[in-house]
């Protein structure tokens, strides 16, 4: 019992678990929160909780048909009442007739509806949540509706797939499959379906960062139980005890199995709350295939239950877990060696769950796989058998096997190697090959100046080449990624024809070409006009040419109109700025200069990786207690400190370069430079640009600010690492500043420096970023220097005390 007292004080007595504890429950319920917020379903649903709780209860007892047809009546009805309103706000004289023959085909078709909408009194934006959950209730019916046919015909469906030759094989992994579902199935065929309120149950089990959170303070209890004694030489103390080192090591795995179970059930379960006092619990006693994402469960279980096996299977997975990262931590003797055993079997199991396709001979890897254990509601939510040499096997019963051998050979092996082998820090394998080879090859010539040996320390010693190798692949996926144009509708592909003749300067031959256009859509308009009014033809004649006009009208009808109000608008530019007017091709240029999340998703990666590389560039000397020795040099501090800002300036700039560079150049060989050059003000969502800057200046002046506040962040972290004097607390500081503001900051379009531009608010913008970017960098630098020359010697501290 000491033991165990004695490893959880240890454990409590670091203030970096502490931090990291509170800080990451904190962020982790601050992000649910916000990924709830963003999504419109979820965030309406929160904001009329009652009036959707009403809505449920109401039709919660019909039968799924019948409750469908009631929703659909009532979304009908608030249709109708949206579109009374939309007519009431506009006075285009054209739109306005569209809207009312709209209106008096809602009134032909729908007579009940609308005169329930006539009735209505709901203000616009009433109106429009109504519509959004009534929507979400109309898809649940339509999916259980769905379900329970699926389900009834699901032995006659097996029986007439087992007659198809490719499945037909008696004894073949298929042919088992088909049987083995159909009657594992049979225990919820007759299962009676529900709609309610789904978003707590769905949102809770699907959300990834605790996963990540949970594994991260696993991976830091592991560091703290198993490598402090080690890393002082204190095993060959324990040996000599009366029953040596065996009580030790099942006090350690007790203690962290034991505050991992604590974690897993106040994270998740807070998860659960979370969703819960946010959009409301619903009944829980409904049957968990009621909600759409577990209909592919063949467990009879109400929601209440099913949260609460989900729950034990996170907390089972996550101990399991924490067991084979002690197993590592136990083998490996150096702490170093560890990291890059730990990141290596990750990156496999993340090959493995991600590269490996559902229908490869080798989906064994795929699915016997943490990362697929952990992955939202894989074992008991998604239902699925896998071929163990041509046996059909259920997932769950694989995921309860190899849980259990996973912990048994775990413990046994920790046991065994902690007891009977030398628990001494060692040099890593590869230590004897380097060491033969720098003898070899390199040999000291002279002496090492400050900045290589700045360098040296920098890219070894804080592992930033750890982070540049990373980046280098990161660039690699981003150079060879392919950026080409899908389009998402046929007006899409339309317009991209009509920018293919007209990209470039709008000549004599392309106004000519553009006036055909109008000519042939003219003749099209009147066309459908002359056989609306023809009596000479059939209802059937008249629905199929107006049919095939209307489409071509929609078509690239619309893409045309969008590409005359483009010509119209690039004019109006060129005569207000007194230049040449330009086609630019905007679906293109969007993707560009427009797109919110990879602006923020580099940026944030920047950061990151600022944050990681910028830590430990003044805390090294505190760590190895060599900050005593430096005044000693011939030149001080100062030079010192310019050597280390030199360095972390040099990283800073690689990676930007290998975060920034590959898409532009990817960009340029997917699309050509022909529009790089041609005034932003051309695109209509920069009409305020207030400038004739190209493209490119654009793209230019943005790296620039951002150069300008990754330096300064950098130069930031490295006067924390500095004040702080740890690598750990500085980069936690680090993240609440910098990193968090950023991921909050991911999906908000308007808090861009793009927007800047279309806002023409970029002329004060900018400047004021690079100088405040600047200022900060200065006062930063002023605190290093000032901070870092007037660190006394230990050893003249102890002198003026003992005088």
């Amino acid at each position: 019992m000491k033991l165990i007292m004695f490893e959880i004080y240890k454990l409590f007595s670091k203030k970096l678990l502490l931090i990291c504890l509170v800080l990451f429950f904190t962020a982790n319920s601050i992000f649910l929160v916000y990924t709830q917020s963003n999504n419109l379903e979820v965030k309406t649903v929160h904001t009329n909780l009652s009036d959707y709780e009403n809505i449920i209860s109401k039709y919660s007892d019909y039968v799924p048909t019948e409750a469908e047809r009631q929703l659909e009546s009532e979304l009908k009805t608030v249709e109708i009442a949206l579109q009374f309103d939309r007519t009431a706000d506009n006075s285009n004289g054209d739109d306005l007739k569209n809207l009312g023959r709209i209106t008096e085909q809602y009134k032909a078709e729908n007579p009940e509806e609308y005169k329930k909408a006539r009735a209505l009194h709901y203000t616009k934006q009433e109106l429009l949540d109504k519509q959004t959950y009534l929507s979400n209730l109309v898809n649940q019916c339509k999916s259980l509706v769905d379900y329970s046919s699926f389900i009834g015909d699901m032995d006659e469906r097996a029986q007439m797939q087992t007659k198809f030759s490719v499945f037909a094989e008696e004894g073949s992994f298929s042919y088992n499959n088909i049987l083995k579902t159909a009657e594992d199935f049979k225990d919820v065929n007759n299962t009676k379906l529900k709609i309610g309120n789904n978003f707590a149950v769905e949102n809770s089990t699907t959300f990834v960062l605790t996963d990540l959170l949970v594994f991260a303070l696993v991976f830091l209890m592991c560091i703290y139980i198993f490598t402090l004694e080690r890393d002082k030489e204190l095993y060959g103390l324990i040996r000599t005890a009366k029953y040596g080192r065996m009580p030790l090591i099942i006090s350690k795995l007790f203690v962290l199995i034991f505050f991992t179970i604590l974690i897993c059930a106040v994270y998740y379960s807070s998860n659960i709350a979370l969703c819960g006092l946010y959009s409301g619990f619903g009944d829980m006693t409904r049957n968990i295939q009621s909600c759409e994402l577990f209909m592919n469960c063949n467990l009879k279980l109400q929601i209440w239950q099913y949260l609460v096996l989900w729950g034990l299977s996170k907390i089972i997975t996550m101990c399991v877990l924490a067991l084979f990262i002690a197993l590592i931590f136990v083998l490996v003797k150096n702490t170093g060696m560890v990291f890059v055993v730990t990141a290596f079997w990750v990156f496999i199991e993340g090959v493995l769950y991600l590269a490996i396709g559902s229908n490869s001979p080798l989906n064994q890897l795929k699915y016997i796989n943490f990362l697929y254990f952990l992955s939202g509601n894989n074992i008991f939510g998604n239902y699925l058998n896998i071929n163990i040499f041509s046996h059909t096997v259920n997932i769950t019963l694989i995921y309860v096997i190899a849980m259990i051998l996973i912990a048994i050979a775990s413990v046994t092996v920790i046991c065994m190697s902690f007891v009977k082998s030398a628990q001494i820090t060692t040099n890593n394998i590869f230590t004897p090959m380097l060491e033969k080879f720098r003898r070899r090859f390199y040999k000291i010539q002279g002496g090492v100046s400050i900045f290589k040996g700045e360098c040296f320390k920098h890219y070894k010693g804080s592992m930033a080449i750890i982070a540049i190798i990373l980046l280098v692949f990161v660039a690699y996926g981003n150079a060879t990624d392919d950026i080409s144009v899908v389009y998402s509708s046929a007006q899409e592909s339309a317009y991209s024809a009509y920018i293919d003749k007209l990209e470039g300067e709008l000549t004599q031959e392309k106004e000519d070409y553009l006036r055909r256009q109008q000519d042939y859509f003219d003749g099209l308009n009147e066309e459908l006009n002359t056989i609306s009014t023809d009596m000479s033809l059939s209802a059937e004649e008249k629905e199929i040419r107006i049919t095939a006009i209307d489409s071509i009208l929609k078509t690239k009808g619309a893409a045309f109109e969008e590409i005359s109000n483009q010509a119209s608008y690039i004019k109006e530019v060129g005569e207000r700025y007194h230049i040449t007017p330009i086609f630019i091709n905007y679906i293109v240029y969007k993707r560009l200069a427009q797109n919110p999340s990879r602006e923020w998703q580099y940026f944030t990666l920047l950061m990151a990786v600022i944050i990681f590389i910028s830590s430990d560039i003044f805390a090294y000397e505190h760590k190895k207690h060599m900050i005593d020795l430096i005044r000693c040099t011939k030149k001080g501090k100062l030079r010192l400190v310019l050597s280390k800002v030199m360095t972390l300036s040099l990283t800073t700039l690689i990676s930007y370069t290998l975060i920034y560079l590959p898409y532009y150049i990817n960009f340029i060989k997917t699309f050509g430079t022909e529009s790089l050059n041609t005034p932003v003000v051309f695109m209509q969502d920069f009409a305020n640009i207030g400038s004739t800057i190209s493209v490119n200046s654009m793209i230019f002046i943005t790296a620039a600010v951002h150069i300008a506040e990754a330096v300064s962040v950098m130069t930031a972290v490295a006067m924390l690492s500095q004040v702080l004097k740890n690598n750990i607390l500085s980069m936690i500081v680090g993240a609440v500043i910098v990193l968090f503001p950023c991921l909050l900051c991911m999906n908000l379009t308007d808090i861009r420096l793009y927007t800047s531009f279309q806002k023409g608010s970029w002329m004060w913008l900018v400047p004021s970023l690079i100088v405040l970017c600047v200022f900060l960098l200065m006062i930063c630098l002023t605190i290093i220097a000032f901070n870092f020359s007037n660190i006394e010697f230990k050893a003249m501290r102890r002198c003026k005390n003992e005088a």
